[in-house]
């Protein structure tokens, strides 16, 4: 085993509806070493998907090289085990697990009755969140995508963990739909956007992958050396196609010659291991009724089911655990809405009961800046700043409260202020791309291009908006073009 994890972190680097009532089950919290499960499955079933991720996690730290190092926070999952509960909040119908980004961090959100499909997902998602928080190199989106679908086909049945296992989906999508090319693959504008166009490019890249790591095992071949040099290469801001040819020695369609023999292949390589079971402990917290409607109405909010999350705060349990939170939330939907003095009310009773709650004072802090923006008023920008600083004092884990300092002193023209609580905000949640993006143009605003360029370049690889990709496309010409210039004297 050690053998086996020593030689892939090598090829790593090398390659690197109705509404929703008030009354709900019960949820309780399940926490383990590296993440906790919030759901109202059966024990059962919480225990052994937490064990799964356990599992997936030590594998992947093996195959990666990544150290293995405490979380600095567990990451959350939510499991649904009520269909009209999940269907309220997915984001679209054929969804059996989901990860949400959001200004409180990562989600993973898994339906009920799930299985391959919604693990599959999730553990595609987890090596995202740990290769950018963990690897200090910006890897094109093809390559992350390749590696995600590589890994979370994982196979775990007890002790027994096998890696390259092939995808029965990704199979089927390169048989029915056929893959793209090899330069398709590694230009940063295809468009993923479509069903079809999205699901030739994940297919593409998971066999590319595959290819890319497995087929050094099986031949002298020089990919390892080759994908090391490529990716330098890009990280150094070169063309993605002149790279390719320079590192590679060779153009795309020639590796499409290539990869059209592997991928007719009979049999492919893959790696079998056996693995302790995971020893840590498990320890199951039951929630509140006012800590699960506030834990489901966050997510409802965060996902713009406004009408949702207020539903679940309905006929809250006074001054139960969690009451403080869901009344600062209460205010904050209510606010939007523009029922004021309903939120005002619910804003002094989230304060008396939960003044030195981090989270209300963060929520609250957030409702404020929804009032500066409705009104211009300065009185709204001194109170965000107030909240969000008391937040962060409570929780310096807390992004949402770092967030909303570095908001603040951006809009007083305080940049070095704002600077600070910005790259506290990224280290906490490098994998946003709405962060990266919003540290980038912040920081080309501020005439900073060179600072700029890796937060914009980042979004540019990760993002699967169309759109999106152009727009920073764009900047990143630009930004290239202005740092081309001489230096002024």
């Amino acid at each position: 085993m050690k053998t086996y994890f020593y030689t892939a972190a090598l090829l790593l680097w090398a390659i690197a509806s109705g509404p929703v009532r008030a009354s709900l089950k019960d949820w309780s919290a399940y926490t383990s070493e590296n993440f906790v499960i919030y759901t109202d499955a059966r024990e059962r079933q919480a225990t052994e998907l937490l064990e799964d991720f356990e599992t997936f996690r030590h594998v992947v730290l093996g195959v990666t090289g990544i150290a293995n190092k405490p979380e600095d926070h567990r990451l959350v999952i939510m499991m649904y085990s009520r269909k009209t509960e999940f269907k309220e909040i997915r984001p679209s119908e054929h969804v059996a697990g989901f990860y949400h980004h959001s200004d409180a961090g990562p989600r993973m959100v898994v339906g009920p009755g799930f299985g391959m499909d919604a693990s599959v997902i999730l553990f595609h998602e987890y090596v995202h969140h740990l290769m950018s928080q963990r690897m200090d190199i910006n890897y094109p989106g093809w390559y992350m995508e390749g590696f995600a679908e590589l890994l979370s086909a994982t196979r775990i049945r007890r002790n027994k963990v096998t890696v390259g296992a092939i995808p029965k989906h990704r199979v089927a999508d390169i048989s029915h739909l056929g893959r793209i090319s090899v330069r398709e693959l590694i230009d940063p504008n295809y468009d993923t956007g479509s069903l079809r166009g999205g699901a030739r490019f994940y297919a593409t890249a998971w066999l590319f992958m595959h290819f890319l790591q497995f087929s050094p095992l099986e031949t002298e071949s020089p990919l390892k050396e080759q994908t090391a040099d490529y990716l330098k290469r890009l990280n150094r801001g070169e063309n993605p196609l002149e790279a390719f040819n320079a590192s590679y020695g060779m153009t795309p369609e020639d590796m499409d010659g290539l990869l059209g023999r592997y991928q007719r292949k009979r049999r492919y390589t893959v790696l079998s291991t056996e693995v302790e079971a995971y020893a840590g402990g498990i320890v199951r917290r039951e929630l509140s009724p006012a800590e699960r409607s506030y834990l489901l109405a966050d997510l409802a909010w965060r996902l713009d089911r406004t009408d949702i999350a207020l539903e679940y705060l309905r006929d809250l349990e006074n001054n139960a655990h969690g009451y403080a939170r869901a009344l600062a939330l209460q205010a904050l939907l209510e606010n939007s809405r523009n029922n004021l003095d309903e939120a005002d009310r619910l804003r002094s009773a989230a304060l008396e009961l939960g003044e030195e709650d981090s989270r209300v004072q963060s929520t609250l802090a957030s409702m404020e800046w929804n009032n500066l923006e409705r009104s211009g008023d300065p009185a709204f920008l001194s109170s965000t700043l107030r909240h969000s600083q008391r937040a962060a004092e409570l929780d310096s884990m807390n992004l949402e409260a770092h967030k909303y300092q570095w908001m603040s002193h951006a809009r007083n023209n305080e940049p070095i202020e704002a600077a600070k609580s910005m790259m506290e905000v990224y280290r906490l949640y490098p994998t946003s791309i709405e962060i990266n993006a919003e540290i980038g143009l912040y920081l080309l605003r501020l005439k900073e291009p060179r600072l700029a360029r890796p937060f914009i370049d980042r979004v540019h690889n990760w993002s699967h908006s169309r759109s999106q990709k152009e727009a920073f496309k764009k900047m990143l010409e630009e930004i290239d073009v202005e740092l081309s210039r001489p230096a002024q004297p």
